[in-house]
């Protein structure tokens, strides 16, 4: 699988295209020590913009916009494709923020992902 990119750094989201975005998700422990975060337990995860737009995909369901459980992926990899879903919500070119909500049996609220950071930056492209 392609080397999983940061959380910090603009993604580039092409409208209409399934090119993957690859982010791993950390975790830092109380010694510093940073590793993958195990996702077995998630059963769902959104992607909620700023401007309220969000899409939400479920363990094992495809097509899935959101992908954690893919055999390809490893432990806290995650693979975005959101040109389809950018297209048929009518996401305009431009810049975005965004957060990843996890949820899982003892978190069935959902958790927003926060290393450090929480949000998730996006760049939406024209093709």
């Amino acid at each position: 699988m392609a080397k999983a990119c940061s959380t910090t750094s603009a993604k580039e989201v092409w409208r209409g295209r399934d090119n993957p975005i690859l982010l791993r998700l950390d975790r830092t422990s109380a010694e510093g020590v940073t590793s993958p975060t195990p996702l077995s337990d998630v059963v769902k995860m959104t992607l909620k913009l700023t401007t309220g737009q969000s899409v939400t995909s479920e363990r094992n369901v495809i097509p899935a916009e959101i992908d954690w459980w893919d055999t390809d992926l490893d432990t806290g990899e995650v693979k975005l494709t959101l040109g389809k879903w950018v297209e048929q919500e009518n996401i305009k070119a431009g810049n975005y923020t965004g957060v990843l909500i996890l949820y899982g049996p003892v978190t069935p609220n959902g958790v927003v992902w926060s290393e450090d950071k929480p949000n998730l930056f996006f760049k939406v492209l024209n093709t």
